[in-house]
């Protein structure tokens, strides 16, 4: 059977090999915490095989960062002055903000725009637009959530905001409508069961995508040099 050699995970494609030029079909995705996943989904089920069970059971391992949840693996690589998995020193005079600072990659086409989590964090609900595409960017810092919506519907341009009353709903302008941020969809208002189109958005470090995607714009700010 024919195999590709290389697949690159930004592009979702092969880059050598047979397969070479191949495209993998891109579902949408949310990266969460499982405190914020289990509250909205409470009937998840999660694939556990019987090995790992036992294996993250045994006493000697529960403050393991790779057997707990309760720790964070990665947490002496964010501060490292490291680049990737083959510990290349990032030029840290090419950026003042950062690369290792988390961002959300959005495409249309050719056009990529990031959304920098810290930039987020100030400004939750972006109503946004990218090479045409109406778009809506919605942050939870607490979870560290973030996703992207195409903010059209039934043809209609919609504005949002959070709602004055519960910072964890969006209320549109046009409609009055309030929307769960997490699920795209509208809860209550004359849009009620309306769902907005999630986007394809990338979580990732800035140095990642930037480097996959070095022509991309960084909203709130001015391009990397």
């Amino acid at each position: 059977m024919s195999r590709a050699k290389k697949w690159s995970q930004l592009y979702g494609a092969a880059i050598d090999g047979p397969l070479a030029g191949t495209s993998l079909s891109i579902f949408p995705s949310t990266l969460t915490d499982w405190t914020t996943w289990r509250t909205q989904y409470p009937d998840t089920r999660v694939l556990s095989k019987q090995a790992t069970r036992e294996q993250f059971n045994r006493p000697s391992y529960s403050d393991s960062p790779r057997t707990s949840y309760a720790v964070d693996a990665y947490a002496s690589y964010y501060a490292m002055p490291d680049e990737g998995v083959v510990n290349r020193q990032i030029p840290r005079e090419a950026s003042n903000r950062g690369p290792k600072r988390r961002v959300l990659g959005v495409r249309n086409g050719q056009a990529a725009r990031a959304y920098p989590f810290n930039v987020l964090a100030e400004e939750p609900v972006v109503n946004d637009e990218l090479a045409g595409l109406p778009l809506l960017v919605w942050f939870d810092p607490a979870s560290q959530t973030a996703r992207a919506y195409d903010r059209r519907v039934g043809g209609r341009v919609l504005t949002f905001a959070e709602a004055a009353d519960a910072a964890e709903e969006l209320m549109d302008a046009e409609t009055g409508s309030r929307w769960n941020p997490l699920t795209g969809e509208a809860m209550s208002g004359p849009l009620a069961g309306a769902r907005l189109a999630p986007l394809l958005a990338t979580p990732a470090f800035e140095f990642g995508w930037v480097g996959y995607f070095p022509g991309s714009d960084m909203y709130g700010e001015a391009v990397s040099p």
